[in-house]
């Protein structure tokens, strides 16, 4: 069984995007903040990273960041990989504003806790868990595996919420996954 070591993102900062045309999946360029920095490099030095074989990480910019900085503290690549990317609130790429990020994603978490779907505007919880359990099926030959991702794509994984940097270690054999 392969340990999988999920790391969320550190805090990234929008207010630099707030003043550009980008809207919508623009969002995800936001970098990290000087917090999220902070917190990326404290994480780093958890123990459960010890003796990791790779690391592997969403596309977004604030994973990439985040990996960036775990990255050249523990002396590993990263390997992007796309589809570890976070839920998604829209699928058509066209949410105009953060209130309906928010509405959506309360809309979702409510589907997911109640086994139901009520629009096909978002990506369901259990459609993430199952992209992101394709996604580490292709590293089952590692003992040990860093993920840096979302905490929607965590909570798919693990019904928690998760704060930045917060680490959480689960296992995985390609059919059971246990925390």
């Amino acid at each position: 069984m392969t340990k999988f070591i999920l790391i969320r993102h550190g805090k990234p900062d929008y207010k630099i995007l707030d003043n550009t045309v980008l809207k919508g999946h623009g969002y995800d360029l936001a970098f990290l903040s000087q917090e999220g920095i902070d917190q990326a490099k404290k994480a780093s030095e958890n123990y459960l990273l010890k003796n990791a074989e790779i690391l592997i990480s969403s596309p977004y910019t604030r994973c990439m960041q985040t990996s960036s900085i775990i990255s050249n503290q523990i002396k590993l690549p990263i390997i992007g990989e796309v589809n570890l990317h976070e839920w998604l609130p829209d699928l058509n790429y066209n949410y105009q504003s953060k209130d309906l990020f928010l509405y959506n994603f309360d809309r979702a978490i409510n589907d997911y806790l109640n086994n139901q779907i009520t629009s096909l505007e978002y990506e369901s919880i259990n459609r993430v868990r199952i992209r992101v359990l394709n996604v580490l099926k292709k590293y089952l030959e590692y003992q040990k595996v860093i993920v840096v991702t979302h905490g929607g794509v965590m909570f798919s994984l693990t019904n928690k919420f998760y704060s930045y940097c917060q680490i959480e270690e689960i296992n995985y054999d390609g059919k059971i996954l246990k925390k």
